[in-house]
């Protein structure tokens, strides 16, 4: 025979029941001991409601389970403890770099010798792998990246398809070529207070790039200091060195240079410069001459400098084009055929680290570009290449 515990009703020992049809306690045989740890449901719902008495969950009663030991750090910053280490690494004040060059405020050139002079501070006791030196040329280029995924979309009829979704993912990329390094201090724990003072000097390559510092491209070459610290982030310094290249000027020949505008059909635009190569700062004093092959009605003529700066790498190439001034040569005014228009004009150009480089990764652009600003229809532009490069001094 079978009964329940909870009601006591018997049920046969052939019967494949092995439930009790009224609370759904467990059968057990007769004269064998009650199961453990099946209690009824219904047991089960008193043992979990809350207590009619007290108000309170029983379950909330229970005690909280003790808490997780922590290792203190100061008992494990013994000799040779992983722990003890990393604490000091982290807690500890970082390294300070400085770094001066022998011209501070001037421009390096082709083939010459740079000497710096840097020194290294520990306020704290700290560990480091090493700390080096080194002359670098980096570039900085925000590349365009092409993400693919696969996204389901419901089209017109109610039907869902799979397709290929593109997006474009801008994203910063360096590119460095070490032009020489050098080791200062190998592996070692720095004492509270250290301090080291060390002259280095390299040359600057015979044919090298010009320092660059743009919206899409940063380039230049560097002296760079740095403390590598195990588990810790390192403590580096550095310095951009401006470089220029040497240019004759006896190459600029008194010349016209001319430049077509697009709506040829309309007006041909000109320009007249004494010379293509210009230094920052310096202004740009030329002369544009306008021959219209109809009438032309314009609400005004503006001469713009502009520049371009196009990273190379990624997916596809990453463009960047910005007005950097503009002057309004003339207002509003008509143009007749047959009639030309000469416009006499003298363009700032800006100092700034924006010369004209080209390199594998990167290249940029200065133009000045003619615009006739037409009502109502397609306006009328030219533009005439120039090329920056960096003072003799600054």
């Amino acid at each position: 025979m079978k009964t329940c515990p909870t009601c006591h009703q018997t049920y046969d020992a052939a019967s494949p029941q092995r439930f009790c049809g009224n609370d759904g306690t467990a059968l057990v045989s007769i004269n064998a001991p009650p199961l453990s740890g099946n209690p009824s449901f219904a047991e089960s719902a008193a043992n979990f409601a809350p207590n009619a008495a007290s108000g309170v969950n029983p379950a909330q009663q229970f005690s909280a389970p003790p808490p997780t030991p922590v290792a203190d750090p100061s008992q494990a910053s013994g000799k040779g403890s992983w722990l003890g280490n990393l604490v000091s690494g982290v807690t500890a004040t970082p390294p300070q770099v400085s770094i001066q060059t022998d011209r501070p405020n001037g421009i390096y050139f082709p083939g010459e010798t740079v000497r710096v002079q840097a020194s290294v501070y520990a306020p704290d006791a700290v560990s480091v792998n090493q700390i080096y030196a080194g002359f670098l040329y980096e570039e900085e280029c925000e590349e365009i990246e092409i993400v693919e995924r696969r996204v389901r979309v419901r089209d017109s009829n109610g039907y869902y398809r799979t397709t290929l979704e593109r997006r474009d993912v801008k994203h910063w990329r360096k590119y460095a070529e070490w032009l020489g390094q050098e080791t200062i201090v190998h592996e070692s724990k720095l004492p509270a207070g250290f301090q080291r003072t060390f002259q280095m000097q390299w040359q600057i390559p015979d044919a090298p790039e010009m320092t660059y510092r743009g919206t899409i491209v940063r380039a230049g070459y560097k002296f760079r200091v740095a403390v590598d610290r195990p588990q810790a982030k390192d403590a580096n310094g550095e310095t951009v060195l401006p470089i220029t290249m040497i240019y004759d000027l006896t190459e600029d020949a008194r010349r016209e240079y001319q430049k077509c505008s697009e709506a040829t059909s309309k007006a041909q635009i000109s320009f007249w410069l004494p010379k293509l190569n210009y230094v920052q700062g310096e202004t740009v004093a030329g002369r544009v001459l306008i021959e219209p092959r109809g009438s032309i009605k314009v609400r005004s003529v503006n001469l713009v400098f502009k520049r371009d700066e196009y990273t190379l790498g990624g997916h596809r190439r990453n463009h960047h084009t910005f007005d950097d001034q503009t002057i309004q040569l003339a207002g509003a005014m008509s143009f007749q055929a047959g009639i030309p228009a000469t416009f006499d004009f003298q363009m700032p150009l800006p100092a700034r680290w924006q010369p004209t480089i080209s390199t594998a990764h990167s290249q940029t652009f200065a133009s000045l570009d003619l615009r006739l600003d037409v009502p109502w229809g397609k306006d009328f532009a030219a533009a005439q290449p120039i090329y920056i490069y960096y003072p003799s001094q600054v």
